[in-house]
């Protein structure tokens, strides 16, 4: 019994280690005579047949070294999709020690596989939404309600959308028809958190044909607006793929692209939209994020912080897998290094195309692993709170004027200690919705404006917010006509003083504009203070 023991233990290094020694005189064995068969195995996902093969070639004393790594290679993936974890590690801290130029890479993936299993189950979205057609690129809703999605149809994409019912379950796909749908290849890429503004691949021309960019859509209430293009300074891309996305203040563009100055075939790159509406010119995120790979698919969580998107040229369990990274201050520049988002929401196939509704509880993603019916379906999964992004709260509501008529508004919202503009909106047309998500950990002050009316404003202490909150808040807003009164409720004093706080200037510089866009209007400014503090 134990030399049987023996053996096995023996066996097993070999197994998974392969002999270093061979006979004198015995000519090595190689693996180019049975691999097409091995890589058919592979692309057929046999992958518990691949290994068997993998492991008896290795487990020959005369088995050629030179092949060794490509055979390793295969095993590791193959113990990956298995879900053989302790295997997948040994076969990586294998190829570590042994391909020593790829070293921290396999290092990596060692430490990925070793991680403990969090019971993360993947749930494949109903057919309802998932076809044989095949399903890329989903945009979740801010609130978690609508699926926008494409639909390959022999080459042919499509944008479809699902809602979710009060039953919790999703509606039958419907095309969204015209001007977002054409003949050629159509996507959302972003959805704004007031539903009513998103962002398209492609620029939509008059003639019904399209060119490379990006364009913009509102949602006029029964339809949506022929797309509008997005004008971005000095903007080209050498690569025919491209990914995009807006953030949700509006403001912030997210690209992958291939440029002169990039590090890899696709870069992540930002983009700031100006007074006037354009982007400025795009700017490199940096090689922390960007690797000699292709790095696309970006999704810049509500919190404007937590970056998520795919890669291939970081240490992937697959051909690609989806990464975190988390915005160290407010120049772009400097970023936490990139994190595998592990072996449960990874696989050895790929997996792409992260989208997160405001709550940040559950992520949508497309993906090849098993299960698909389609080639590439969508999926849903809870998100681990190390990879959750960070709490957001949500204002929403409907904006009416003195009539009870709802109005499409303009919406702005800015940090208070500094007075940046941090975010734009629109109400919608027909129903007067409005919503906007903030980060929890600052002061914001919020106004609501449309010609003809006077605007209102407020503001909302988050720095002491740590979970996704919604508030409802209803919006009337005024005609400036005589007797019309406003209140400015972002204007602060300094304690028992009547000196402003630098915080008032940006209530200040609309009431400004107000003036301004209605010269002929006369103002009568009161107020009043109690009994405490300096003369006013």
């Amino acid at each position: 019994m134990r030399r049987l023991v023996l053996f096995i233990s023996i066996l097993f290094i070999f197994t998974v280690s392969f002999s270093q020694h061979r006979p004198r005189g015995r000519r090595p064995r190689r693996y180019g005579k049975g691999a097409a068969e091995i890589q058919k195995l592979l692309d057929d996902g046999k992958y518990g047949e691949a290994a068997n093969r993998l492991e008896r070639f290795l487990s020959r004393p005369n088995a050629n070294r030179s092949d060794s790594m490509k055979v390793m290679r295969n095993l590791a993936i193959c113990y990956t999709a298995l879900k053989r974890w302790k295997d997948a590690e040994k076969a990586y801290k294998w190829l570590s020690k042994n391909d020593r130029d790829n070293s921290v890479r396999w290092n990596t993936l060692a430490k990925v596989v070793s991680e403990p299993e969090q019971g993360l189950s993947p749930i494949h979205l109903p057919e309802t939404v998932n076809s044989k057609e095949g399903e890329i690129m989903p945009v979740i809703s801010p609130d978690g309600k609508t699926l926008y999605f494409i639909v390959d149809q022999n080459g042919n994409q499509d944008i479809y959308f699902s809602t979710l019912g009060e039953d919790g379950k999703w509606t039958k796909r419907k095309p969204i028809g015209a001007p977002l749908n054409t003949e050629y290849s159509d996507g959302i890429l972003s959805v704004l958190p007031d539903g009513n503004t998103v962002l398209l691949n492609g620029v939509y021309l008059s003639d019904g044909t399209k060119n490379a960019g990006y364009s913009i859509s509102h949602n006029l209430g029964d339809k949506w607006s022929f797309p509008e293009p997005v004008v971005i300074d000095d903007y080209y891309n050498d690569n025919k793929y491209t990914s995009a996305c807006l953030a949700a203040d509006g403001k912030t563009l997210i690209l992958a692209l291939e440029r002169d100055d990039g590090y890899g075939d696709l870069d992540l790159y930002v983009s700031f939209r100006k007074e006037d509406g354009t982007f400025t010119k795009p700017e490199n995120l940096g090689p922390t994020v960007n690797s000699k790979g292709t790095d696309g698919t970006p999704f810049l969580a509500p919190d404007g912080v937590t970056l998520y998107f795919s890669s291939d040229g970081h240490p992937t369990l697959g051909n690609a897998d989806m990464f975190l990274t988390r915005r160290l201050d407010d120049s772009w520049k400097n970023w936490s290094f990139p994190k595998n988002l592990g072996k449960e929401l990874n696989t050895v196939g790929w997996d792409a195309y992260y989208t997160i509704p405001a709550q940040g509880d559950f992520v949508y993603f497309v993906s090849s692993r098993k299960g698909s019916i389609g080639g590439t379906d969508i999926f849903r999964v809870k998100l681990p709170k190390e990879a959750k992004p960070r709490p957001v709260v949500t204002i929403e509501g409907i904006v009416r004027d003195d009539d009870n008529n709802p109005v499409s508004a303009d919406i702005k919202y800015e940090r208070l200690s500094d007075g940046k503009n941090l975010g734009i909106a629109t109400s919608n047309p027909k129903t007067g919705y409005y919503s906007i998500v903030l980060p929890t950990g600052e002061k914001y002050g919020y106004s609501i404006s449309k010609k003809g009316y006077l605007f209102h404003s407020g503001h909302i202490d988050l720095t002491n917010a740590d979970e996704f909150t919604t508030y409802k808040k209803d919006i009337e807003l005024k005609p400036v006509a005589v007797g019309s009164q406003i209140v400015l409720h972002n204007i602060f004093f300094e304690f028992n003083s009547a000196e402003l706080q630098p915080e008032s200037i940006g209530e200040l510089k609309r009431l400004l504009k107000l003036m301004k866009d209605n010269p002929n209007i006369r103002v009568e400014i009161a107020g009043h203070t109690d009994s405490v503090g300096t003369k006013g």
